[in-house]
């Protein structure tokens, strides 16, 4: 039942990231919120302009590509704008009309992704960002997740240059663009700063396994898309990933930093080691083990001092 144990935890996880449930102040309120097309008829509710009102999207009756997003002005709720989503909106998602969901992952956002199949599915989002001085949601960022055998994630995430409105129009937003890629690069640089400073100062005051990590998949995923790895960052990135891994509940996060990590340098020995703990620690026994393997091979390899390798990775490999 070892795996099962592992896909629940994973699902626990990965709530924030896959963006398929409802905004928390509007679920307390047992508003509707359509997943799949067996429920899309229902209104989706969310704050998706950036009033505190909540709004909500429904679904023609007659056409199931169109959609309707209604807007509370305070004293009612008033047409704003239709939109229409097809199989042309995704690219990789196997019938993504038949495996749809539309969500408000943030105020001011809408989220209309499509995912399939199994266990080892494939997640593709779309984000729509509400701007107040275009009048309309515009199309910034795109990802594609694909759940992989350790049940990580893969996630590809791109920025694009703010052009397409929800309803299909080609705009253009340069001085928008600019002003939000300066804006996200500031934002993730304080995010990444602050995380990496409280656990560094909760691991050195020993209460790191009391306090939980902020790092969920899509942050790191922004993350590294705005401040990819490379030489000048790796070792606060690697660090970063060693004190997320102590964290409490830490451990998949991690493991999702690492592989990155890894997929850069593939010969970064310490980052072996600190996976190997990681997976051991979420129960990933295996592939603790063939981590830890090849953190030995090249500690060898390169020549490294052997008296270093800790105990614990030769108890664990046997």
């Amino acid at each position: 039942m070892k795996t099962f144990k592992i896909f629940f935890l994973i699902a626990i996880n990965t709530l924030t990231f896959f963006n398929i449930y409802s905004n928390t102040e509007l679920s307390k309120k047992k508003s509707n919120f359509a997943i799949h097309n067996k429920v899309i008829d229902q209104r989706i509710k969310g704050y998706f302009n950036n009033d505190n009102l909540d709004d909500y999207i429904v679904r023609d009756s007659k056409n199931n590509k169109l959609y309707s997003i209604y807007i509370n002005n305070g004293q009612g709720y008033a047409k704003k704008i239709n939109f229409v989503i097809t199989e042309d909106d995704f690219d990789t998602v196997e019938n993504p009309m038949e495996n749809l969901f539309i969500s408000n992952p943030k105020r001011g956002e809408i989220l209309i992704g499509a995912t399939c199949c199994g266990s080892f599915k494939s997640t593709e989002m779309n984000y729509y960002k509400f701007f107040d001085e275009i009048n309309n949601w515009i199309l910034y960022k795109t990802s594609l997740s694909t759940i992989e055998s350790d049940f990580i994630p893969k996630i590809e995430l791109s920025f694009l240059d703010y052009s397409f409105s929800i309803d299909g129009k080609k705009l253009n937003n340069k001085e928008i663009n600019d002003y939000e890629s300066i804006k996200r690069k500031k934002e993730n640089e304080d995010f990444f700063n602050n995380e990496f400073n409280k656990l560094k100062k909760a691991t050195e005051n020993n209460i790191i396994s009391q306090i939980n990590s902020n790092l969920s998949f899509d942050d790191l995923a922004e993350l590294l898309n705005t401040l990819p790895i490379n030489k000048n960052n790796i070792n606060k990135y690697n660090d970063l990933a060693y004190y997320t891994g102590l964290s409490k509940d830490g451990k998949i996060s991690s493991i999702f930093l690492l592989k990155n990590i890894i997929e850069y340098d593939s010969n970064r020995t310490v980052a072996y080691l600190n996976l190997g703990d990681a997976q051991w620690g979420f129960e990933q026994n295996e592939n603790a083990k063939k981590s830890y393997l090849k953190y030995i091979s090249l500690m060898k390899s390169q020549g490294k001092d052997l008296n270093k390798i800790p105990k614990r990775v030769y108890d664990r490999i046997k």
